[in-house]
């Protein structure tokens, strides 16, 4: 969006906010407010390969159903507290909300091309910051619209209250609506489907894509 916005008319962005350029990278943040000996990214890239979350099946089993709005209220992910991790043991074979059939399907990707990818990405986030200086105090402009969940531990992290639309069109002015879905965790597309397809056809109407 801010690299080429000539060739993005809209955006819709799910579970995780934008969040502008400014002088720290979000690692540099979390390493100074005491988080990193908590936060979850800072241990998965301890790893350095990703042997530790084979098997797929079992790895996605848990984080699917963790990640959701599914668990009892208090026990879900909590990206700072590893007793709350990803990876602890589903006490289900299979979310409701998804089939076995999508299951076995990524399952099956992941099996073929692993988790490094995932981990490398957040590896890269520092160099990423570190090469785009240009893109400082860059705000996105384009109308968009921002669907999270509220039991989404991430998001209770960057926001614990829902944020006011005028704080996050601070940085995001482009922003029309933001739309939090109540029982719903970091899967808003998969555990509120209907919703989600909803809120981004009605966005599209709005805005006459």
């Amino acid at each position: 969006m801010l690299l080429r916005p000539d060739r993005f008319k809209a955006l819709v962005t799910i579970s995780i906010p934008f969040t502008i350029r400014g002088e720290k990278s979000y690692w540099d943040i979390l390493k100074e407010t005491g988080f990193e000996d908590k936060y979850y990214a800072f241990e998965m890239m301890s790893h350095y390969d990703n042997e530790c979350y084979l098997p797929a099946k079992r790895t996605l089993k848990n984080i699917f159903y963790w990640l959701s709005g599914s668990p009892e209220k208090d026990t879900g992910w909590n990206p700072v507290d590893k007793n709350r991790n990803m990876f602890r043991l589903s006490p289900v074979n299979i979310p409701e909300w998804i089939t076995a059939a999508y299951l076995d399907k990524v399952v099956y990707w992941f099996e073929k091309n692993g988790f490094q990818s995932g981990i490398n990405h957040y590896r890269a986030m520092q160099t990423t910051f570190d090469e785009t200086l240009a893109l400082k105090g860059k705000k996105i402009t384009q109308p968009s619209i921002y669907i999270w969940g509220k039991e989404d531990g991430l998001c209770q992290f960057f926001h614990p209250e829902a944020p006011k639309l005028e704080v996050l069109q601070s940085v995001h002015p482009g922003l029309r609506k933001q739309v939090g879905i109540d029982h719903v965790g970091h899967w808003p597309h998969q555990e509120a489907a209907n919703v989600v397809n909803n809120e981004i056809l009605q966005f599209l109407d709005e805005i006459n894509y």
